[in-house]
């Protein structure tokens, strides 16, 4: 339609006042407009009657359906991350993590969680330290289920990157430039049968036990 009206992108976003690069991802299917964003669409594409009736019923029909959402947290942002995964873990009654590189965050020591975030180009470096000791709080002594996956078999797919499911109805991704927060059905059903399968080859009890001692001794060693 925006070609059928002559109109560059460029154009047609000074038109409708939207923004031409929120105009490229409504084209290209990333994103649909919101009622009002579509009406001036339509109004500047001057489209016919019987498409514009179809575009709403499209774009009602898409608002109706249920929220996927996916929020990002940047890394310069550690104390945000912090505090958010504490009220992901406040709600949660299972609470699963699995990291392929550290201790996960829940039972680290104060030194090493210091160590953790001790870094020059954490800011908020006192205050993420601060949100990951009150996670840990709020954990020991309340009946909370947490499953921790200490791991010494090799694996048969790299994992990148360390996630958590809380209830598997939320899903926390690391990465070096920070966290994403994941609510998508899709997302959520294919890391959780990842984590089915880590869950087969992990150890507990004593075993677990003693890998985190010989993990805890070699780092008193450096």
């Amino acid at each position: 339609m925006r070609e059928a009206a002559d109109l560059s992108q460029g154009a047609a976003g000074k038109a409708t006042d939207i923004g031409q690069r929120k105009l490229s991802r409504f084209e290209n299917g990333l994103y649909a407009p919101d009622r009002g964003e579509l009406d001036a669409l339509l109004r500047v594409y001057r489209a016919d009657e019987n498409t514009a009736d179809r575009l709403r019923e499209l774009v009602r029909a898409r608002l109706a359906e249920p929220r996927k959402t996916r929020a990002a947290v940047r890394r310069s942002n550690v104390a945000a991350i912090q505090h958010r995964t504490r009220l992901l873990e406040e709600k949660a009654q299972t609470i699963e993590a699995f990291q392929p590189s550290t201790v996960v965050g829940l039972v680290q020591s104060k030194a090493f969680v210091r160590a953790v975030f001790g870094q020059p180009q954490v800011a908020d470096a006192e205050q993420a330290i601060s949100e990951r000791l009150a996670r840990q709080r709020q954990i020991v002594g309340s009946d909370k289920q947490v499953t921790i996956i200490p791991w010494t078999q090799p694996l048969s797919r790299p994992l990148m990157s360390g996630f958590r499911p809380f209830d598997r109805t939320v899903l926390a991704v690391s990465s070096e430039i920070g966290e994403v927060f994941i609510e998508d059905p899709t997302d959520l059903a294919e890391m959780s049968a990842l984590f089915d399968q880590l869950t087969e080859w992990a150890d507990f009890g004593e075993a677990a036990a003693e890998i985190a001692r010989r993990f805890a001794a070699g780092y008193r060693s450096l």
